[in-house]
């Protein structure tokens, strides 16, 4: 069986000033479908830069980025960005909710460029997402109106609008109270369970458990997994 993810001697490298930063040096791995994976190590290892190039948002210097047999590196701009509409959810750590769209507009709004028509589904799909993050009364609220915990959770179900092959994590529960992170690492695995491909970066031991497999970067290159 074909791997989902297949990176091949990746090679990431940022400029910084005068200085070239090394994120990621000689990477390879394996990500088959339906796997949990919580990628670990330090501040400054790596997993950001993973995770940007795994979801499209970010280039590989050198090597090859290979995601449900597209070769990401390949690709255009406008031809990335078609494919990460359907192809990839992605959660980060810091919400990025449009603030004057309310919490079931912010869910509604990638649905407009996904494969689920008309205005009714979208609105059902949207409704049962939010549900399903435990935020059915929140539904009219705006950003402002929530929580850090609230929004994470809305975040949680707009990058799952368009019930994408592969979701992908930063840090998703760096911002949440212990109640509300137990809550969001039960839909990870969920998720998992219904067949979707996760892929997390955390410091969180307890998010560590769920997963099926435990990817560990260190100075750029990955040290066990």
């Amino acid at each position: 069986m074909e791997p989902l993810i297949q990176l091949t001697n990746v090679t990431k490298r940022y400029q910084s000033g005068t200085q070239t930063v090394t994120a990621l040096q000689s990477c390879s791995l394996s990500i088959h479908a339906g796997e949990f994976i919580c990628i670990t190590g330090r501040s400054g290892s790596g997993k950001s830069t993973l995770i940007n190039l795994m979801g499209g948002l970010d280039r590989a210097t050198s090597g090859q980025v290979c995601v449900g047999g597209m070769d990401l590196g390949r690709l255009h701009e406008d031809e990335l960005a078609r494919w990460r509409r359907t192809q990839v959810g992605v959660l980060f750590q810091f919400f990025h909710l449009l603030p004057s769209l309310t919490a079931l507009e912010n869910v509604l709004f990638p649905m407009t460029l996904g494969p689920l028509r008309g205005s009714a589904a979208r609105q059902a799909h949207a409704r049962a997402l939010l549900a399903a993050v435990g935020l059915t009364e929140q539904a009219h609220a705006f950003p402002s109106e929530l929580s850090g915990g609230q929004q994470q959770r809305v975040a949680l179900a707009r990058a799952l609008a368009n019930t994408p092959p592969l979701l992908l994590a930063d840090e998703p529960t760096g911002n949440l109270d212990s109640t509300t992170a137990a809550d969001i690492q039960q839909l990870f695995a969920t998720t998992a369970q219904q067949g979707s491909t996760v892929v997390l970066a955390t410091h969180d031991p307890d998010l560590v458990q769920h997963a099926s497999r435990v990817l560990t970067l260190a100075d750029g290159q990955i040290a066990a997994g």
